[in-house]
């Protein structure tokens, strides 16, 4: 609709991100969704996004193709690096931000973010019904290979 308005020129790309020990979509997208299979989501510090079978799969499967969308996932130890680093913002970041900004932090280091680009991550548990999420916008510079935070202790301010 907001290309079909003008306001924009091309579509958002989508990225989800999940907890390496609950990630049946990332699994699936590396078999290039040809299959999905559902699994036993394993404990981590990110509970709220502890989902081995997806309600909404197809739809988050489809949504992912039309928007030439990319799944990563991350380790508990991204993750909690991700949040504490987060952190040093001056907002609190609960794990599964973190997984959101560790996919983040994957991808600029990659190089699948390019540092021209505007980054917006959200952070919903799938399954939450609550109207609370987390919005946060980067900027650009993070997106700096030279300038990527990679641990909490290398983001301090001088």
């Amino acid at each position: 609709m907001m290309r079909d308005l003008g306001l924009i020129t091309k579509l958002p790309r989508i990225v989800v991100a999940q907890a390496e020990r609950a990630n049946p979509l990332y699994r699936s997208y590396l078999r290039n969704f040809e299959s999905f299979e559902p699994m036993e989501a394993q404990k981590t510090l990110a509970s709220a996004i502890q989902i081995g079978n997806p309600v909404s799969i197809q739809k988050a499967i489809r949504t992912l193709k039309q928007f030439d969308g990319i799944v990563m996932d991350a380790t508990e130890h991204e993750l909690a690096d991700a949040a504490a680093l987060g952190d040093t913002t001056g907002m609190f970041n609960c794990p599964h931000t973190g997984v959101a900004l560790a996919a983040m932090i994957k991808l600029i280091k990659a190089g699948k973010i390019d540092k021209s680009e505007h980054v917006v991550v959200i952070s919903r548990p799938m399954a939450s019904n609550s109207r609370t999420s987390r919005s946060t916008t980067t900027r650009r510079s993070w997106a700096s290979p030279a300038r990527t935070p990679t641990s909490p202790s290398s983001c301090r301010r001088p």
